[in-house]
């Protein structure tokens, strides 16, 4: 399945909330507790990336990828990781 993507970097890391930003959008995630992790465990999964990029998609189910790589076309493979999502806010 191919799902089409933006690289951002990973901004800020909150007690439970991400912010990434590129030149053209800024996202605000915050996540949800769900039956493997506390919403603040999904955010501290981030804490090692801050400063990196990191890969979400255009349209479709929201997930966040920090582990990529970039194709000769200009295209990118990645390896989404999902987690439970209470809100996101773009501008």
């Amino acid at each position: 399945m191919t799902t089409k993507g933006v690289v951002v970097d990973v901004e800020k890391v909150e007690m439970d909330t991400v912010f990434f930003q590129n030149r053209s959008v800024e996202i605000r995630v915050k996540f949800a507790d769900n039956w493997l992790f506390t919403k603040e465990d999904s955010a501290d999964l981030f804490r090692p990336f801050q400063g990196k990029q990191a890969v979400i998609p255009l349209d479709g189910p929201f997930f966040m990828a920090v582990d990529f790589r970039r194709n000769l076309d200009g295209s990118f493979d990645a390896h989404p990781m999902y987690l439970a999502i209470a809100s996101i806010e773009r501008s």
